[in-house]
């Protein structure tokens, strides 16, 4: 029986596509999915109180959880798999790092021949935005990228949509709110300041200013009869005033309550029926979620500033409404 190992990376957002691609793969294969969350649990050591956890385990998904270090992780793979991700980690990575961060349709031929290989082989390393799928006939898959290819999940999004539903039932203290979402033309509002706006991580990551949500707000009072805006936001206080100075004094409007767990974050923001949203992969799976038959997404043009070491385009949707 196939087994497929990921790698899990980064936060919500990122362990909802890392999940993904592995569910494509078990949906063409069969077998079970284990998820390693040992560099997530490292990162939440380091720092604290940053949603650094495996936020899978709150949704209807279903894998296995291990906490495996490089060496362990490798002792899992047949002996033709661990020699080639020793030589892919010590060699050719730093050889072909510019074609890492690259669409797999985007490398020459030589780095394509190269990644066919590792699938061949069972092994989902490189490059690390999109891969294609190619059958197998090792017992262990390997998956050690982002995945944010929206095109390769078409065929198991309704299973998606069903996976990703909270466990829990929604909290009190958030039932009118979310009633309200349901019986208006609500619209959700995501923005994403936090680590955006550090030294760190500005250039490559800031995207969606005030005068990116004021066009998105402008937009939909055009195309939605009295829409209501719902905003959410990693800074709340900013969220309200920036409600307060952009919005008119006869729209309705409302800001999320403190202190909603991720899980529950997705369940309310998800029944909204439009969508400004900011450049984060939280912000893309809430979209993606949300299954209003006339729903409407607003989204930047180019998914990363024009300074980001980031070329990567593939979460701007051809139906979203672009600034």
């Amino acid at each position: 029986m196939k087994n497929i190992i990921v790698n899990a990376t980064g936060r919500l957002g990122n362990q909802f596509f890392q999940y993904s691609y592995a569910k494509k793969i078990q949906k063409a294969t069969g077998g079970s999915i284990t998820i390693n969350f040992k560099e997530i649990e490292q990162k939440a050591e380091l720092l604290p109180n940053q949603d650094w956890k495996d936020s899978l385990k709150d949704f209807n998904t279903n894998y296995e959880k291990v906490s495996f270090n490089r060496l362990q992780l490798l002792s899992h793979l047949s002996f033709i798999q661990k020699i080639l991700i020793v030589f892919h980690t010590l060699f050719i990575r730093t050889i072909l790092k510019k074609d890492s961060l690259k669409n797999y349709d985007e490398l020459n031929n030589f780095s394509k021949k190269y990644a066919n290989y590792l699938y061949k082989r069972g092994l989902y390393v490189f490059p690390m935005m999109s891969v294609k799928y190619i059958s197998s006939n090792h017992d262990k898959i390997l998956l050690m990228g982002k995945y944010e290819d929206p095109e390769s999940l078409d065929e198991i999004k309704d299973e998606l949509r069903l996976d990703f539903i909270p466990q829990a039932p929604i909290l009190e203290q958030n039932r009118l709110f979310y009633e309200k979402i349901s019986s208006t033309q609500s619209v959700c509002i995501t923005i994403r300041r936090g680590d955006y706006l550090s030294n760190k991580f500005k250039d490559d990551f800031f995207q969606c200013d005030e005068e990116y949500f004021s066009k998105g707000i402008k937009i939909i009072k055009q195309k939605v009869t009295n829409p209501v805006f719902f905003f959410f936001s990693d800074d709340l206080e900013y969220a309200k005033k920036f409600a307060e100075n952009y919005l008119e004094d006869s729209d309705e409007y409302y800001v999320e309550n403190p202190d909603n767990p991720i899980w529950e974050k997705v369940r309310i923001m998800s029944k909204c029926k439009y969508f400004i949203i900011s450049n984060s992969t939280f912000s893309w799976w809430v979209q993606f979620l949300g299954d209003y038959e006339n729903k409407i997404v607003i989204g930047p043009r180019q998914w990363y500033p024009q300074k980001s070491t980031n070329k990567s385009n593939n979460l701007v949707q051809e139906n979203w409404i672009k600034i």
